[in-house]
C-alpha cells in the first residue's frame, strides 16, 4: 500500500502537542562519572517558571557528540525542547571537549556502549527527570546510540537516530574490501584538530591545520604510512585511523557495537525507533538494513524517512538543493518539529496520530521538466509517499543487460564470448563527480549529491572537463530512451561477470538517470543516482580476502545503495562501469597487495562479460505506473 502525502497531510486529524510554554534554564560544565571513574561533561537544559526549574519532573532528551556541546545547533535544539518540558542533556563524548578520557577508544570497544548506557541511567534517576529516557542525533551521535541500546537500560524508552551506520566495515569506512579514502582521511586530519593534544600544544594544531588545509595533497600521497603525517602528534587519532586503512578483513578491531552494530543488532530492545536518511546521505544502505531487521522482530513502532539531503546537521530536513539539482519546496521537512511529535508520543503519551500512520515516508525523485533555475540547478522535482513495507511489495525486480554497443535492455543475451575490455591505470583514476559524502563547497576533493558526471575545473582530481563517459576505462550502457515514465523504489543492484589480468582490481557500477538535451541544458546531463564498488578479493562478501586467479572470469554483484527515482519519458536508465572512483574510493593498485600497503601499482586489463553463459545485468526495482 502506498499514501502520497504532501507537507499538509501531516496536519490532519486532532493532535496533541508541547508548546513551547517555559522559560530556560541552563546549567553548564554538568560532569557525570562513568563505571571506570572518567568524568564526562554536560549542558544541562531544563524548563522552568519565572527562572526557578519547572516543579515537576520532566522527560530527558539526551545527545551525546564528538563534535562539541556548545555548538549553535545542539544550543537551538536544548532550548528548543527544554521550552516544551524536556530536560535535556548534551554531552561530550570521552576525550572530547572538556570531557576526561581518551577517543576514540580502539583499545577499549565496548567504550561509547559503556559511557551511554551509564549517561542513561545516570539521568534517569535525577530529580529534574521522570524516569523516561529518550535518545537523538545523526551519523556518529546516531551510532552512539544504538551502541548504548543493545545494553538495554532500564530507563532508555525511545530513540530518533539520523542517518547512522550498521557496519563501517561493510560501508562508510569500507566497503567491499575499498576504503572510503576521500571521507576518512580528511575526517581524521580534523578530528585530531579539535583533540585534546592540539588544544594543549600550538605547533601540534599548526600542523594539523596546515595538513587539513593540505587534504587534496594528502590524498594524492595516499597511502601514507603511519609517522609521516601530522597524526603522528596525535596517537590515538594516528591509531583507528591507520587501524582503518591497513584493516581491510573484518577482523576483531571492527567488532565494536558503534562501528558494527549488525553483529549485535537482535540484542536491540523493543522499544520505538524512527530513523532518518536520504538518497544522498552516507547511511541509505544501513538505515533501510536496520528498518527491515528491527522491524521483522519488534513490536515497538520503528518508522523511516528518506529524503535527499546531504549528510550535515544545517541541512537535513531543511534543504530543497542536492549536488546540482533542485528537488522543490516539497524536498523539505519540518525535521524538528518531527522529532518534537516523535518524543510527544513515545516521552510523554500524547497523541500525535503516529500510530495511525504507514511507518516508510520517502520521497520518489523526479518528475519535473528538467528546467535552469536562475542560479543553475537541474529542476528534478519529486514527491513524497508513504509505504506500508520495505521495499513496496508492488516493486518488480526488473533485469536490464549489457550488450552490444553499450546497449541496456531487457533482451537477455544470447552470443557467445561477448564482453567489453578496458585498461585501468591506477595512476589516473576515474574522478569522483558527485556521490553520498557530505561535502558541500569545499573545492578541491569532491562534492556531495547528484551532479551531472564530467569533468570540472575546480575538482583537484579532474585531469580535464570532458564527460566521464569519454574516458576509456569507462564502460557506458543505457536504454533508449524511454516512451513511458519508469519508477524505481527499492534496492537495485549490479550482477557483472568480469575478468583481469592482474592479481587484483575493482569493479565499480553508477545508476545514471541520463536526461535529453534540452534548451537550458544542450548537452543534457547524466544526473548519479547511487554507486558501489567491490575489490574483486573481496567479491564473496566474505570477512577476509580470497586471491583470484588472473584471466578466471568471476561472478560479483554490487548492491547499489537504495533509491526512489522517477525516470521521465524521453530520459534514459545508464550504467557505468569503470574500475576506480577517486576519491570516495581508494585507488586499487591492482598488485594484490595487502590494504595500506604503499605500491606503484600496474595497469590491469579488465573485462565485463555480457553473453548468454555470463550475462551482466542491472536489477532495477521497478513500480508500474
Amino acid at each position: 500500500m502506498a499514501t502520497d502525502t504532501g507537507r499538509g497531510s501531516r496536519q490532519t486529524g486532532t493532535r496533541e502537542g508541547s508548546a513551547a510554554v517555559f522559560d530556560v534554564i541552563v546549567k553548564r560544565g554538568v560532569i557525570t562519572k562513568m563505571r571506570d571513574g572518567v568524568g564526562l561533561v554536560s549542558d544541562l537544559y531544563l524548563p522552568a517558571c519565572s527562572q526557578s526549574p519547572a516543579e515537576d519532573p520532566s522527560p530527558c532528551i539526551i545527545e551525546r557528540t564528538p563534535y562539541g556541546r556548545g555548538s549553535w545547533h545542539l544550543a537551538v535544539m536544548g532550548r528548543f525542547y527544554a521550552a516544551r518540558g524536556y530536560a535535556v542533556l548534551v554531552q561530550d563524548t570521552r576525550g572530547r571537549g572538556d570531557s576526561e578520557g581518551e577517543f576514540p577508544m580502539v583499545r577499549h570497544p565496548w567504550g561509547e556502549a559503556h559511557d551511554g548506557y551509564d549517561t542513561v541511567e545516570w539521568a534517569g534517576v535525577q530529580p529534574w527527570c521522570n524516569g523516561r529516557v529518550g535518545t537523538r542525533g545523526m551519523s556518529f551521535t546516531g551510532a552512539n546510540q544504538q551502541a548504548l541500546a543493545i545494553l538495554k537500560p532500564r530507563h532508555l524508552v525511545t530513540q530518533f537516530i539520523d542517518d547512522a551506520g550498521i557496519n563501517y566495515w561493510r560501508r562508510t569506512n569500507r566497503e567491499s574490501g575499498a576504503q572510503l579514502l576521500g571521507l576518512m582521511l580528511p575526517r581524521y586530519f580534523r578530528l585530531a584538530l579539535g583533540g585534546k593534544e592540539a588544544k594543549a600544544d600550538p605547533a601540534v594544531r599548526a600542523q594539523l591545520r596546515a595538513a587539513d588545509a593540505e587534504r587534496e595533497e594528502w590524498l594524492t600521497r595516499a597511502p601514507v604510512k603511519q609517522g609521516e603525517t601530522p597524526l603522528r602528534f596525535t596517537p590515538s587519532y594516528e591509531e583507528v585511523y591507520f587501524s582503518i586503512a591497513n584493516r581491510s578483513d573484518f577482523d576483531e578491531f571492527w567488532k565494536s557495537p558503534l562501528s558494527a552494530f549488525e553483529e549485535y543488532i537482535d540484542d536491540y530492545p523493543d522499544i520505538p525507533v524512527c530513523f532518518t536518511t536520504s538518497w544522498y546521505g552516507f547511511h541509505s544502505w544501513a538505515t533501510f538494513e536496520k528498518y527491515r531487521r528491527l522491524k521483522g522482530r519488534l513490536k515497538s513502532q520503528i518508522r523511516v524517512i528518506s529524503g535527499v539531503w546531504l549528510h550535515k546537521t544545517d541541512l537535513w530536513g531543511v534543504s530543497t538543493r542536492s549536488g546540482e539539482v533542485e528537488f522543490g519546496p516539497d524536498a523539505t521537512i519540518p525535521i524538528e518539529d518531527i522529532r518534537l511529535r516523535w518524543f510527544d508520543h513515545h516521552l510523554k503519551g500524547l497523541t500525535t496520530g503516529l500510530e495511525d500512520e504507514p511507518p516508510i515516508e520517502l520521497f520518489v525523485m523526479g518528475g519535473d521538466d528538467g528546467s535552469r533555475t536562475p542560479d543553475g540547478f537541474l529542476v528534478h522535482g519529486g514527491r513524497w509517499r508513504r509505504e506500508a513495507v520495505w521495499p513496496p511489495s508492488r516493486a518488480v525486480d526488473t533485469n536490464f543487460y549489457l550488450g552490444e554497443c553499450g546497449s541496456l535492455s531487457d533482451a537477455s543475451p544470447s552470443g557467445e564470448e561477448a564482453g567489453d575490455s578496458f585498461d585501468f591505470d591506477p595512476r589516473d583514476p576515474c574522478p569522483t563527480i558527485g556521490g553520498d559524502t557530505c561535502w558541500t563547497g569545499r573545492t578541491g576533493i569532491a562534492y556531495g549529491g547528484p551532479f551531472d558526471q564530467r569533468g570540472r575545473a575546480d575538482l583537484f582530481f579532474c585531469r580535464d572537463i570532458a564527460p566521464l563517459s569519454y574516458r576509456h576505462d569507462v564502460l557506458v550502457f543505457r536504454t533508449p530512451p524511454l516512451k513511458t515514465p519508469i519508477e524505481a523504489t527499492g534496492a537495485p543492484k549490479v550482477i557483472l561477470w568480469v575478468a583481469t589480468d592482474a592479481a587484483d582490481t575493482d569493479f565499480t557500477a553508477k545508476l545514471i538517470d541520463e536526461y535529453p538535451p534540452n534548451e537550458d541544458f544542450p548537452d543534457g546531463m547524466a544526473m548519479r543516482l547511487c554507486d558501489a564498488i567491490v575489490r574483486l578479493r573481496y567479491r564473496n562478501g566474505r570477512k577476509t580476502a580470497e586471491p583470484i586467479t588472473p584471466g578466471a572470469a568471476y561472478e560479483i554483484i554490487l548492491e547499489l545503495p537504495p533509491v526512489s527515482n522517477l525516470f521521465a519519458p524521453g530520459h534514459a536508465i545508464r550504467l557505468d562501469i569503470s574500475s576506480s572512483n577517486f576519491p570516495e574510493y581508494d585507488v586499487n593498485p591492482n598488485t594484490g597487495d595487502p590494504a595500506g600497503h604503499p605500491a606503484r601499482g600496474v595497469v590491469a586489463r579488465n573485462t565485463v562479460f555480457r553473453d548468454k553463459t555470463r550475462p551482466s545485468c542491472l536489477i532495477l526495482p521497478i513500480i508500474a505506473s
